[in-house]
């Protein structure tokens, strides 16, 4: 039994240092779609959001695989491994978040939203449902950091924005 809770362990810790790695590309992609942002236009490129996206799923996809392996874990270091994999899902929303201004700005500072602005809308707001939920959860209640409140209140703000500019982007009949 002891060799399978070690098992067990070892394979949640490979999980969570996986998981840790697919964070830190998820940042660097955040980060190089950051540094192409046209200071005059801040224009970002719809590949650079599905791209961001598409890794912070894979990110999400995974965290679904680990939490399952933690609920069934029983071992006496399963706390430890909980608040491991904690951290790693602030870490994923700080990146998502991060992610969202940079195209929520661009999309704020454009007189015309581009073709793609609506799927890129739809997918925010749940964005920003979905952190609003984390930011409340008692279980992430101190290890929330003041940076990542500050963006989520200033994607809510930007997103109010382009509500404001463009109505028809909440028209979701159509």
């Amino acid at each position: 039994m002891a060799v399978k809770k070690s098992h067990e362990r070892e394979e949640i810790e490979r999980f969570l240092i996986i998981l840790e790695k697919r964070i830190r590309q998820l940042g660097e992609t955040v980060a190089l779609a950051a540094d192409g942002l046209d200071p005059e236009s801040a224009d970002l490129s719809f590949a650079d959001y599905v791209r961001s996206r598409d890794l912070s799923s894979e990110c999400w996809a995974f965290s679904i695989v680990i939490e399952r392996r933690l609920d069934e874990y029983t071992g006496h270091d399963k706390a430890k491994l909980i608040s491991r994999f904690d951290e790693l899902t602030i870490n994923i929303w700080t990146m998502l978040l991060s992610c969202s201004l940079y195209f929520l700005d661009s999309l704020s500072r454009r007189e015309y939203l581009p073709i793609g602005s609506r799927e890129i809308f739809v997918r925010e707001i749940k964005t920003l449902y979905d952190a609003h939920k984390l930011l409340a959860d008692s279980r992430y209640e101190g290890r929330i950091t003041d940076t990542l409140r500050r963006q989520h209140h200033r994607a809510e703000r930007i997103l109010n924005e382009i509500i404001e500019r463009a109505p028809a982007l909440l028209n979701l009949g159509s």
